[in-house]
């Protein structure tokens, strides 16, 4: 792979010096102490030749990169190789060294034994799975696809199909693909979030035509996490997926381009207001008020508004318990941010952004109305669901 070019005119080959290859290497002597010599490592060596190279950010090559049996890569100062055994380039032709392996390092882990031990190489506690690992290895892709970009935006789908298929192998035989999420443990793929935006950088867009649901992370166009498994603390789910479907735009394929798709659910919506804290109505310093009462909230919008006040949606999705103290004890809760679409029905939404809502020491008062309002069927406002079906909406 011409790794280090970003197009088709700069070729496989770059000048450069023998000196990139050798080893930084610093020989220290005191009075009184043996002479010792130190190495001095990049940590983000993989990271800047590799991971942040130029045709690595292009969304095709990913799924290229990661089903090709092997890759051998010309970087801009040396030849760098992946398979599925181990990385390795020629500064580290045994496999680069522990320190270096990251999130985004070894990312050709396909197999569920090859995942589950390279998540036990960073893991203190042994990571024993609840679910299938398929999951955790479908997230970790969806986190490392999203980073990269397609230029035609129905591709974004139809550039992870492979990935798709090969998934499906792993899954159960009843599951259905869901443009970018998978039929079973729904609840905790529609947890993604955008990563943090740093400053100066792009505010995350949906992407115009449509190419999917505003509930899959695929109609986005940003850097996404989904929660990990194996990093969770425990949930309490507040949801019920009484069906989801997607309408392919082909019928000859399930894992490519959509044109439609809805989630029917039950669970508890609450009014809620993002308010401008300043007064400038600063998009960065809004905060979240539900059912009239502020909260301690971290939140995530997908569309720019300009209004210092507006309604949405709350919908509580799933709980945190404290994993360290009381079980019991709610410490925060993930909630996705809707929107009522214009030209339908009562009670249909469109997902516009993420919370994360956590309980204040100091004012418990609002993670405990929160509780309340969705243990106790009195606080129900009917107006917010489908017309004379309590507690139930269409997600599209």
């Amino acid at each position: 792979m011409a790794t280090d070019s970003k197009d088709s005119t700069q070729g496989l080959f770059r000048e450069r010096s023998p000196l990139d290859l050798q080893h930084c290497v610093v020989r220290a002597e005191w009075t009184g102490i043996a002479p010792q010599s130190f190495y001095i490592y990049d940590r983000m060596t993989w990271d800047n030749f590799i991971v942040r190279a130029p045709l690595n950010g292009r969304g095709w090559v990913l799924q290229e990169r990661i089903l090709s049996p092997r890759v051998l890569h010309f970087s801009h100062n040396q030849l760098a190789w992946e398979w599925h055994e181990k990385d390795a380039c020629e500064m580290y032709p045994d496999g680069i060294p522990t320190i270096f392996v990251n999130f985004d390092t070894q990312v050709r882990i396909m197999d569920p034994e090859a995942y589950l031990k390279w998540v036990n190489s960073w893991r203190q506690i042994p990571f024993r799975p609840t679910m299938n690992v398929g999951y955790g290895i479908w997230k970790r892709l969806v986190h490392l696809y999203s980073q990269t970009r397609v230029t035609k935006a129905p591709d974004k789908l139809i550039a992870i199909s492979g990935f798709a298929n090969r998934m499906s192998a792993m899954m159960q035989n009843d599951e259905k693909y869901l443009a970018g999420l998978w039929s079973h443990h729904l609840t905790s793929q529609f947890l993604w979030k955008v990563a943090p935006n740093p400053i100066g950088s792009r505010i995350p867009r949906w992407r115009r035509p449509y190419r999917a649901p505003s509930w899959s992370w695929a109609s986005l166009e940003a850097e996404v996490y989904m929660p990990m498994e194996e990093s969770a603390v425990p949930l309490s789910v507040y949801i019920d997926i009484e069906e989801a479907s997607v309408t392919p735009l082909s019928l000859l394929s399930d894992t490519g381009e959509v044109v439609g798709g809805h989630i029917r659910l039950r669970g508890s919506l609450m009014q809620a207001e993002l308010v401008s804290s300043n007064e400038e109505g600063s998009r960065s310093k809004m905060d979240l008020w539900v059912n009239g009462m502020k909260t301690d909230s971290a939140i995530s919008l997908y569309e720019v508004r300009l209004d210092n006040r507006y309604s949405i949606v709350y919908l509580p999705v799933a709980g945190e318990h404290d994993p360290g103290g009381d079980s019991q004890a709610v410490i925060g809760i993930r909630a996705l941010l809707l929107d009522a679409v214009k030209g339908k029905p009562q009670g249909w939404y469109s997902r516009c952004g993420f919370a994360d809502t956590w309980h204040d020491h100091e004012d418990p008062e609002p993670m405990n109305h929160l509780i309340r309002v969705m243990e106790d069927r009195t606080f129900i406002d009917e107006s917010l669901y489908l017309e004379g079906v309590p507690r139930t909406i269409m997600f599209i």
